[in-house]
């Protein structure tokens, strides 16, 4: 069992060594609550003594008081009056004398109490005790009933006699309120323990974190480094394939049934181009690499531009291109060749998904946003495939009916980009009726 324990014990001190944000924690949860509770004792042990200090020379203060009330001469009924006033007044005096010796004893002449005036008081030698420092005031610390109490003696002596002041003082009240006071301290400390016990737990979650964003980062770097390492070698021999089935296509020599063949390959390494573009633009943004340079850019000459790119296709397949993009200039901040981009993506999947009908680019710009509208006559998404529409690698329900060819990368980074320059993205469309594309971004 001992052995098991001294296991254990060494066990968790080697994982204090090896992790440092569990000494951290360890810190917080033990040795703080420790020296919480050893500042607050010894803050209460200095409260408390500065306490006593004005307690004592608040008696001190009472018996001057009495000293100078008995030597005024007054009548002993107004003397008594006063002594009573005085216990009323103060929460901790409870008892007061003045006391004359005499052959007999010592006999009180003045009280707070009128049935012990004209009495002797024997009972109690410490008065005695007060003859060693005449003229001050001797206390005595009592606990009667289970209270702290003061008696408190001093021995006047002046050319005609010599008297005795004597007084009561309870710290009931007083020690209750500080007793009080010390329990509201310490029952906050499970408070501060749970809070240190969470702050503690947090630290080492932010510490698990921050390894695995350390390490997560490592492998996305390492990751994109591998894919454009592998996008750029693939790029070479696809570039030299790209060349012979070029010079196979414009040779005359080449009999028909090759001619198709070229074709054929010419389009599938158009297709793998396109793919590689895709998966190195899709690195670029994931990574944060991807540059955006901001200028102002005549709008209207880019989707102009767009437009004449796209409309031999579009006729090819008997639309209408239609731009309903004012003639005037429109300038905007933002990033000419991303939001050719952009524009790019979205007329060419209008142009691709529609087989009859228009596809119709608009521009409008007020004070605070410019927006631009591509809307289409095609096949439509359908409200279930809209909410994956910009899923990377993911073609929703038209397009895989359709049979056009894609990666499902198009649309991300469509978005992405928008959101790059400052925009938003927002789609309306019905199933067999059409859609329409809103690009909204700030001025």
């Amino acid at each position: 069992m001992i052995s098991k324990i001294l296991y254990i014990f060494t066990d968790g001190l080697n994982q204090l060594r090896l992790n440092t944000h569990f000494l951290l924690a360890a810190v917080l949860v033990l040795v703080l609550p420790v020296l919480f509770v050893w500042v607050g004792q010894n803050f209460f042990e200095t409260s408390y003594q500065n306490i006593l200090t004005v307690q004592k020379q608040q008696v001190s203060v009472i018996h001057d008081s009495i000293q100078i009330l008995h030597d005024s001469d007054l009548p002993n009924e107004q003397v008594n009056n006063i002594l009573q006033n005085l216990v009323d007044e103060q929460v901790t005096l409870t008892k007061v004398r003045i006391l004359d010796e005499t052959t007999d004893g010592l006999l009180i002449i003045a009280s707070n109490n009128p049935s012990e005036i004209q009495s002797y008081d024997g009972g109690n030698q410490l008065y005695a005790t007060a003859a060693v420092s005449p003229g001050e005031t001797l206390i005595f610390d009592f606990v009667i009933d289970n209270v702290r109490t003061w008696q408190a003696f001093r021995e006047v002596t002046t050319a005609e006699s010599k008297y005795y002041i004597f007084s009561e003082h309870s710290f009931s009240e007083i020690d209750s309120v500080l007793l009080a006071r010390q329990q509201q301290t310490y029952l906050f400390l499970p408070v501060i323990f749970l809070f240190l016990i969470f702050l503690a737990y947090w630290l080492v979650k932010q510490t698990q974190w921050q390894k695995q964003y350390a390490s997560t980062k490592k492998k996305l770097d390492e990751q994109m480094l591998f894919t454009n390492t592998i996008a750029h070698e693939l790029r070479a021999p696809l570039t030299a394939i790209r060349g012979y089935v070029s010079f196979l296509l414009e040779s005359k020599d080449i009999s028909e049934q090759n001619f198709s063949y070229a074709k054929n390959i010419n389009t599938s390494s158009e297709r793998l181009l396109a793919l590689i573009n895709d998966f190195l633009e899709v690195a670029r943004i994931q990574s944060g690499k991807l540059q955006i340079s901001h200028s102002e850019v005549d709008i209207t000459k880019t989707i102009q531009s767009v437009i004449d790119e796209f409309t031999p296709v579009a006729e090819s397949k008997g639309l209408k291109l239609i731009s309903s993009v004012a003639k005037k200039q429109i300038f905007a901040h933002t990033d000419e060749m991303r939001l050719q981009q952009v524009l790019t993506n979205i007329v060419s999947n209008s142009v691709k998904y529609t087989d009859h009908g228009t596809v119709t680019i608009a521009l409008e710009q007020t004070k605070l946003k410019t927006i631009i509208r591509v809307k289409d006559t095609g096949k439509g998404i359908s409200a279930e495939d809209q909410k994956k529409l910009f899923t990377p690698f993911t073609r929703v329900g038209t397009a895989e009916k359709s049979g056009t060819t894609g990666t499902g990368l198009g649309m991300w980074i469509t978005k992405e980009l928008v959101g790059l320059l400052g925009g938003s993205v927002q789609i309306e469309s019905i199933e067999g009726v059409g859609t329409h594309i809103k690009l909204v971004f700030d001025v």
